[in-house]
């Protein structure tokens, strides 16, 4: 696929799910838990990038995917991460509003400010041409955050009369990926396998 097709037919495509899940749940489910589940399952698809997003920087390590070609890609999902958090955000904007919930956009404030950072997110990876130690250390630790607020809302779903299997394996497996990207920071750069700016 030529380069240049790549990113738009990849927003397509994370629209045209977010779209699926709209439509599953039209035919399927009572219209009071509409936006509910959309909102929920629009969550999972985040999550789903997010880990992507993790074990690829864990397999290839983020100063050799910025000095290669896989930038591209890494950027590509990076996109999609906000543009799906940002139809994430409309289902919850939704939620509220048709159950009358009253929606504090800076309460909590944790959750507000990692939202608005996985927005501008693309635009400071794109901005990055090379690498430095500062530059490094807030993609890492963004990952870290975002992941972090991920871990917190599985976490949340989890109730002594209602286990969430699938949650807390979520949790193990995002963890591991957290780890695994410790793995490689060690790599790059205690180990000095390469040498940034």
């Amino acid at each position: 696929m030529p380069t240049k097709y790549r990113l738009p037919l990849s927003v397509i495509a994370i629209v045209a799910l977010e779209a699926l899940i709209v439509i599953w749940f039209t035919f399927t489910i009572d219209e009071s838990l509409f936006f509910e589940k959309c909102a929920r399952n629009s969550g999972r698809v985040s999550a789903g990038i997010n880990l992507a997003l993790l074990l690829f920087i864990g397999k290839f390590g983020l100063k050799n995917i910025y000095e290669s070609s896989k930038r591209e890609t890494f950027h590509i999902l990076v996109v999609m991460y906000a543009v799906n958090h940002l139809i994430h955000g409309y289902f919850i904007y939704q939620n509220f509003s048709y159950k009358s919930y009253e929606l504090k956009f800076m309460d909590p404030l944790h959750g507000f400010i990692t939202f608005v950072l996985v927005l501008l997110f693309p635009l400071f990876t794109w901005k990055v041409k090379q690498l430095s130690k500062l530059t490094y250390t807030i993609i890492i630790l963004h990952f870290f955050n975002t992941t972090y607020f991920l871990i917190l809302t599985f976490y949340g779903r989890i109730k002594p009369e209602r286990p969430e299997y699938m949650h807390q394996a979520g949790i193990l497996i995002m963890i591991g990926a957290l780890l695994w990207i410790l793995f490689r920071v060690y790599k790059e750069t205690i180990q000095k396998d390469v040498t940034m700016q």
